[in-house]
């Protein structure tokens, strides 16, 4: 049935991996949605590559595995793409750097490991971006205050460090949840973190210790003389 527009499979007891079939919807098909079943194996490259999907693909709430395909940034015409609440696993695609229409994108609840792709600065129509429960490291990109039109920011429960911007989304509180991540410091007054230390570059910790190896020897000569 390649001529389908939108399929529904959500809330179901449907089980077995996503059929590869289902990437001859080429032309027609622009909304997927099996959320909520018991999916389990990869996502097949074949889905994450229909470039007629333009409104939304969610397959949040399965039991998929395995990394996130490159071929994810083939939805070039995406507007919402949700995989979360899965075992997704490996580092989130910078790939998804080609999905510019992008106004919702969910991947909270996986396995992902690796810091935020720097690569994810082209998406600036986000408007909701969640990666919270993702086993995240790094800090935060600084690019994500630049963003205009984001409205809702949900890193909560990785392992963030560093320090927090101002500008953009995270100058509202309610509009930003980071829970969870002990090592943030900074940002603005009402999330109540901890004032950032600056860092102490190796050239000037270098610098110090050479001075103290000069001042000592010459401190004791000057005490003896």
């Amino acid at each position: 049935m390649t001529s389908l527009i939108k399929v529904f499979f959500l809330l179901n007891n449907l089980q077995g991996s996503i059929p590869s079939t289902l990437g001859n919807c080429q032309n027609y098909l622009s909304c997927l949605d099996p959320a909520q079943n018991n999916l389990s194996g990869p996502i097949p490259k074949e889905v994450v590559e229909i470039p007629s999907l333009s409104i939304y693909l969610d397959l949040s709430k399965n039991q998929l595995t395995g990394p996130l395909s490159t071929e994810v940034g083939e939805l070039v015409n995406l507007g919402y793409l949700e995989f979360s609440h899965n075992w997704l696993s490996g580092e989130i695609p910078g790939s998804l750097r080609s999905c510019i229409m992008l106004e919702n994108l969910h991947l909270e609840g996986n396995y992902f490991q690796g810091s935020i792709p720097e690569l994810l600065r082209f998406l600036r129509a986000l408007q909701h971006l969640n990666l919270s429960h993702s086993n995240l490291t790094g800090q935060i990109p600084k690019f994500l205050a630049g963003f205009r039109l984001l409205q809702y920011l949900d890193l909560s429960f990785n392992d963030i460090q560093g320090g927090m911007p101002k500008q953009g989304v995270f100058g509202n509180a309610s509009a930003v949840s980071i829970l969870g991540n002990n090592k943030l410091c900074g940002g603005i007054s009402q999330l109540n973190l901890s004032t950032c230390i600056p860092n102490i570059s190796k050239r000037q910790k270098s610098s110090a210790k050479q001075m103290l190896i000069i001042a000592i020897p010459c401190g004791f000569l000057g005490f003896f003389l």
